[in-house]
């Protein structure tokens, strides 16, 4: 008797369907904050971004809800 195989289908991913509070990394955050690495954690540093949590002693991931654009200034 054979056994019946079940096929999964993957499912598409958009940006609606994934939770807002899941960890980012550094490739993800830069695609969405186009700047570079160096820029990035100058920004860091500077107050304009958000710290990253640490997951090792050599991971650190950002919180999705906290990567929202920022606002242009109206000076």
């Amino acid at each position: 008797m054979q056994q019946k195989r079940g096929t999964h289908v993957e499912q598409p991913t958009s940006e609606s369907s994934e939770p807002e509070d899941r960890l980012l990394r550094l490739p993800e955050v830069l695609r969405l904050y186009p700047v570079s690495k160096s820029a990035w954690y100058a920004g860091i540093t500077a107050g304009r971004y958000p710290a990253g949590i640490k997951l090792s002693s050599r991971s650190v991931a950002w919180r999705k809800v906290g990567h929202r654009r920022p606002r242009p200034r109206c000076d």
